[in-house]
């Protein structure tokens, strides 16, 4: 929760957040991580697309940060999700919708031991 982001205030002025700040959002735009050393990605989803996309740099005891911004609204902050698991094959599925959004995690190994 204490990973630092530049964000940009509703009047304008551009400072530092902590993740226990981004989640709930507070009219933030243009939101970017900036502690150094820690692998980002940046998708960008258009209305009606899908994307998927493979994270390789993760290991065990990572956590997972998504920052939700409507690119359309000035980028404005809509929505940050935390996942975290300590086993490395993970799904996540993250779904934006106009009224909000929803999201699922796996955190499950791809293979089962069975023990007789």
């Amino acid at each position: 929760m204490l990973l630092n982001f530049a964000v940009t205030t509703s009047d304008g002025e551009r400072r530092l957040a902590t993740l226990s700040q981004m989640v709930w959002p507070q009219d933030f735009r243009n939101v970017t991580l900036v502690d150094d050393g820690i692998p980002t990605r940046n998708v960008t989803v258009e209305p009606g697309d899908e994307e998927t996309m493979t994270v390789k740099e993760w290991t065990p005891g990572n956590v997972t940060v998504y920052v939700v911004e409507d690119v359309g609204n000035d980028e404005t902050h809509e929505q940050t999700e935390i996942e975290a698991c300590t086993r490395r094959d993970q799904v996540h599925t993250l779904t934006l919708e106009e009224r909000g959004s929803g999201g699922s995690s796996l955190c499950a190994p791809r293979f089962g031991w069975l023990i007789a």
